[in-house]
């Protein structure tokens, strides 16, 4: 499956392809007073390009191309309805990457800070999604809550200080955000 380049009107269209690579370019281009108003309603905002990587929008360009070929039957009201759901899958796609960016952002700024405590509504309000929202996204992206993470990653952290460094155990316990010793040390036997 390739990409998709989506190009508004007005905008130049600019692209290439690498030397020795193999492709096959289909170009849809579509025109109209409610083309503009069409598009803004998929939630594809302004601007010159949108790349998706997307199976069933990849199904709806497929279907819109064989509607054209030698052989099809072209039905004005079947076009516009594809090209529809094409617009509207593009706009998922580009509205998910969006989610997608803000968690990794949360689990970058986990990563950064990550010995010390966790907050949800803080993470939360930084990604721009409410708290459930942001707990749901997050461990259906990450497989585990924020604070699994956080503490999988404390582990990891002290399992790599444990092995390339001669710090005290208290020492590797207070730097990766446990304030109690014997409690890292339970928590880390527990984890290994």
């Amino acid at each position: 499956p390739g990409g998709f380049v989506f190009y508004e009107p007005g905008h130049k269209q600019d692209y290439q392809f690498g030397k020795g690579i193999d492709t096959t370019s289909f170009w849809v281009h579509f025109h109209g007073t409610g083309a503009p108003s069409a598009v803004a309603d998929c939630g594809i905002s302004p601007g010159p390009h949108l790349r998706a990587k997307n199976s069933s929008a990849e199904h709806f360009f497929q279907l819109i191309v064989k509607t054209f070929y030698p052989g099809g039957k072209i039905f004005k009201t079947r076009l516009n309805g594809l090209l529809l759901m094409l617009l509207s899958e593009l706009g998922e796609a580009k509205k998910q990457a969006a989610v997608l960016d803000k968690i990794a952002e949360a689990v970058s700024f986990i990563h950064l800070n990550y010995y010390l405590p966790i907050d949800i509504n803080m993470l939360a309000k930084m990604s721009n999604l409410s708290r459930s929202r942001f707990l749901h996204v997050f461990k259906e992206q990450m497989g585990t809550s924020p604070l699994q993470y956080q503490q999988r990653f404390k582990m990891e952290k002290a399992k790599e200080l444990l092995r390339t460094t001669n710090m005290k155990v208290a020492m590797i316990s207070e730097q990766v955000g446990f304030a109690n010793s014997s409690y890292f040390c339970r928590s880390f036997r527990e984890y290994y």
